[in-house]
């Protein structure tokens, strides 16, 4: 990052999967003044004090309510959480523990786990033995793929809300097939097929890249990074072509009549730098594809 910021003739960055990428980054971006879109790192703490990070996605404040109120609406009483241990799972597994009393439900055992974690079968004894109706996942695909299995192996009959860093529906149902049946994901952007604008760029989107093949929607941060793109486009053709008046461009996106209308709807900033009016969604596995679940 320090090397992509000292180059001059960078004006602005698409960037940041990761909220700890994006923390870690954050005093290097500062310090650049180098104008920063955020494509999905939804951490709330990210945009703390960054007066040069503008984040077009939901934060996980916002998921951590979505996700308690679906529990709830589920009639759940009794829960348990297993978190990947970094910004992203920690504060989501944070969140949703936090509002757990206003939900109406208790959270009966806690759990971490990191990048090195393969076998969660000790976890999940102990988490059956406390017999929740709903298990949260705070983390990533990959590692949800193995609990969803290995949960099934154990003949877990709880319910699964995962939060967004689950929701690739290409990887989740490869990895965890049937085992993924029923499992509810938070998600930022759900594409809708009879938006027409979403089904504009989901026949360029499959044109592209899966020509011959299954027609598989792309993930949510497509959405939010092909929006950021569009947004730096209007900046660039309305001759704001270094940083400090891409910044100022961004800066004056403070409204519904100065933001830009995209794919996702119309993207403008508070005063922080977060995406006003965003909020998470939930998807549920049927039938082995993503469907809103509300």
């Amino acid at each position: 990052m320090q090397a992509v910021a000292s180059k001059s003739n960078l004006v602005a960055l698409i960037a940041f999967y990761h909220s700890s990428t994006a923390l870690a980054s954050k005093p290097i971006v500062q310090e650049a003044k180098l104008p920063a879109l955020i494509y999905s790192a939804s951490n709330p703490t990210v945009t703390d004090n960054a007066p040069f990070y503008f984040r077009l996605v939901p934060t996980d404040d916002n998921q951590a309510v979505v996700l308690g109120d679906y529990a709830k609406s589920l009639g759940a009483k009794r829960t348990a959480i297993l978190y990947y241990a970094d910004e992203y799972g920690k504060g989501l597994a944070d969140g949703i523990e936090a509002h757990a009393g206003a939900n109406g439900f208790s959270v009966a055992a806690v759990k971490s786990y990191d990048a090195t974690t393969t076998d969660f079968r000790p976890e999940l004894t102990i988490i059956k033995a406390q017999k929740p109706d709903v298990i949260f996942i705070c983390g990533f695909v990959d590692k949800s793929i193995a609990i969803l299995n290995q949960a099934a192996e154990q003949g877990l009959k709880s319910k699964f809300l995962a939060g967004d860093g689950t929701f690739n529906e290409e990887q989740l149902i490869a990895g965890a097939g049937k085992n993924a049946e029923g499992v509810y994901v938070a998600a930022p952007y759900v594409f809708d097929e009879s938006n027409p604008k979403n089904e504009s760029f989901l026949e360029a989107y499959w044109t592209a890249y899966q020509s011959g093949g299954a027609r598989k929607k792309p993930s949510s941060w497509t959405a939010f990074a092909y929006d950021a793109a569009g947004i730096v486009d209007t900046a660039f053709r309305s001759n704001h072509r270094d940083r400090a008046s891409i910044e100022e461009f961004l800066k004056a996106m403070k409204s519904p009549q100065t933001g830009y209308e995209g794919i996702t709807g119309v993207t403008y900033f508070n005063q922080k730098g977060d995406a006003v009016g965003r909020q998470f969604r939930l998807a549920v596995v049927k039938n082995q594809r993503f469907v809103v679940a509300q």
